[in-house]
């Protein structure tokens, strides 16, 4: 199975599709399977192949990214399935910057499993939904 396999159904039991514009917890307007941006405003309807296609160019996307910033993911797809589903949803930078990057790049997967459980607030509040995410990350990244 591939990272994309495992990653999409992730995303989607994770963010939902919602087909108009809507602020999520931490106030920010997105649109479809998590997707936000400069173009994502009030009032923006999509129908459900734009936000399929947004999902599968954005799932890849993160793939990638997490891939070439950390290398030693890629003989585990699902490992860069876990490393990929948090920059999709916080960002590139949200992994880089963060002390759960090292931790990933030395392969210590029992530690990162544990720091990427960190990753549950939004707007400044924990979120069940964030945490019942990272768990899932979580056991991707020690399986």
């Amino acid at each position: 199975m591939s990272a994309l396999d495992i990653l999409l159904p992730l995303i989607r039991k994770s963010e939902g599709c919602k087909l108009k514009a809507y602020q999520c917890p931490a106030g920010i307007w997105t649109i479809g399977y998590g997707s936000t941006g400069k173009n994502i405003t009030e009032g923006l309807e999509w129908n459900q192949s734009q936000a399929d296609i947004s999902l599968i160019n954005r799932a890849t996307q993160a793939i990638n990214e997490a891939l070439r910033v950390s290398p030693i993911l890629i003989p585990y797809p699902n490992k860069t399935a876990a490393i990929a589903d948090l920059i999709f949803n916080l960002g590139l930078g949200g992994y880089v910057g963060h002390s759960l990057k090292p931790l990933v790049d030395a392969g210590d997967w029992v530690a990162a499993a544990s720091e990427i459980q960190l990753f549950c607030r939004a707007g400044g509040k924990v979120l069940a939904g964030l945490q019942t995410r990272r768990m899932a990350e979580a056991k991707l990244l020690v399986s």
